[in-house]
């Protein structure tokens, strides 16, 4: 996966999405939300789900990957895969349809 950033300018300010790897967490922020964004697992299901690390099971993992989403983005599904294909962390899939 290519984790360079997308510069802002290339974005639509409606259209934003966004994923991060935040190890650090969400302290302080109710939900997971961030801003006008909001954490496409925690409201699809998927939130608890440990993504790192891939050595432990997942519900003994910390949820650290996100995909944030702005309110223009309905979110319709998310999964956290068993296979990390060798990698620390397990994916986590999405599912957004456009709002509206």
């Amino acid at each position: 996966m290519d984790r360079r950033p997308v510069p802002r300018r290339r974005l639509h300010p409606r259209r934003r999405l966004q994923r991060d790897d935040r190890s650090h967490g969400f302290s302080g922020v109710e939900g997971g939300d961030m801003g006008y964004c909001r954490d496409v697992a925690s409201r699809t299901g998927s939130g608890l789900a440990g993504t790192w690390p891939s050595s432990l099971p997942a519900l003994a993992g910390a949820p650290i990957d996100h995909v944030m989403a702005s309110q223009n983005w309905t979110p319709t599904g998310s999964v956290v895969l068993d296979d990390a294909g060798g990698s620390d962390h397990r994916a986590l899939v999405v599912q957004l349809e456009p709002a509206g």
